[in-house]
């Protein structure tokens, strides 16, 4: 009888696909490892996002925001202090011990763009490279009060890849106003603990102003209060334009080759 029934259920799990069988494929489950790093990756994500949102919160305010437990939150937070993402801060709230965490400088970054100062110049019959300078002055106010505002990072887009386009007397000025920048400011940086790179592209700058460059550096290299950046002769279509140069001199590419240096594996050259 027993024989019979099973026999009658399987007849009927043919009938029916729909119905689930304990015979039927079931779909593969990612490993335990995939699903750890991506559950440790979204608590950190939400750690920095709470804190980005709410500038400082408590211990017991983070785990309510993020519905997780104390020893959970307690070693998350603790990777994303020693990758230097967040400072925490304990303390007492009466006789109540009170841990606070608020993000560490590197984790705010700003971002400006450098755009107007000709057109500002001329609006007051004023030569264009007379903006430019008032906006090197400014530029160096806000690189001054930024550590004191919580920001890392301090991005300053000074000349796209388009302003080669502009007459030659403005670009040369502008290229005279950077060199001149680099070379009295470096050691002011430095002493402000602000480190400075150069983004973009350096090969069509003249020779001495790349020295120039790497000279500020170099004297800069190991501060640590904030990092200054410098966007010069910058464009996304060149970056586009020339990684895909990269990607058609490159033997035996496929897609995974060309998504390597996205995951951090050996670049195409």
């Amino acid at each position: 009888m027993a024989n019979s029934g099973a026999a009658r259920r399987r007849e009927h799990d043919a009938r029916d696909p729909a119905r689930p069988s304990a015979t039927r494929a079931r779909p593969a489950r990612a490993p335990e490892s995939a699903l750890d790093s991506l559950v440790h990756h979204r608590l950190r994500l939400g750690i920095v996002s709470a804190l980005a949102a709410a500038g400082t919160l408590s211990f017991n305010e983070l785990k309510a925001l993020l519905k997780t437990t104390d020893g959970n939150l307690s070693a998350h937070c603790r990777k994303l202090e020693e990758a230097e993402y967040v400072v925490c801060t304990k303390g007492f709230e009466g006789r109540r011990p009170r841990t606070e965490y608020r993000l560490a400088n590197v984790g705010r970054r700003v971002a400006i763009v450098m755009d107007g100062n000709g057109r500002w110049a001329a609006a007051r019959g004023l030569r264009r490279i007379a903006g430019h300078r008032r906006g090197v002055r400014a530029a160096w106010r806000v690189v001054e009060a930024a550590p004191a505002l919580g920001v890392g990072t301090l991005t300053l887009f000074a000349f796209s890849s388009d302003n080669w386009k502009r007459p030659r007397a403005e670009v040369d000025g502008l290229m005279a106003l950077l060199g001149s920048f680099l070379r009295r400011q470096a050691a002011g940086l430095a002493a402000r603990g602000v480190r400075l790179s150069l983004i973009g592209r350096r090969d069509r700058l003249a020779p001495a102003l790349r020295e120039t460059v790497a000279a500020a550096e170099a004297e800069t290299a190991r501060a640590r209060r904030l990092h200054l950046r410098l966007a010069i002769d910058y464009s996304a279509r060149d970056m586009i334009l020339r990684a895909f140069a990269s990607c058609r001199e490159a033997a035996g590419l496929d897609r995974d080759a060309s998504s390597a240096p996205c995951r951090g594996q050996r670049p195409l050259r």
